[in-house]
């Protein structure tokens, strides 16, 4: 007797499924993972904000250092005190500045206002 392609079909999906039952039923072959990160505790957290928050305090200082020595060097260029010929410097540019203003009333006459405006800022800053 021939069996009937329903049969043999019928067969290949109860075989699967024995076979998968099977495979479900049976017990897992690996155990549970176990944790394997140890447990730290608040006291390594409390030594670690606290050196944290040296190194913080080290950085402000070393910050508000960078800013004294940056303002002390900016009263010293404001002031002339930078250079040893402060003042022989500052005499030099002056006497440069107005060699250049009486260039450009030569070469633009028609500039009078800004001429004067010009002069009286180096007078002023002659005293």
């Amino acid at each position: 007797m021939r069996s009937s392609p329903l049969r043999s079909w019928t067969r290949l999906a109860l075989a699967t499924t024995a076979s998968g039952v099977l495979a479900c039923a049976a017990p897992p072959s690996a155990e549970p993972p176990t944790s394997s990160e140890p447990t730290i505790g608040e006291d390594v957290y409390r030594r670690a904000e606290s050196d944290r928050a040296g190194r913080l305090q080290q950085e402000v200082d070393r910050l508000r250092d960078d800013l004294r020595r940056a303002e002390e060097a900016l009263v010293a260029v404001e002031s002339g005190l930078r250079s040893r010929n402060g003042r022989a410097d500052a005499v030099s540019s002056l006497a440069q500045a107005r060699i250049e203003v009486e260039r450009a009333s030569q070469e633009a006459p028609w500039r009078g206002s800004e001429i004067t405006e010009a002069r009286a800022k180096l007078d002023e800053a002659d005293k």
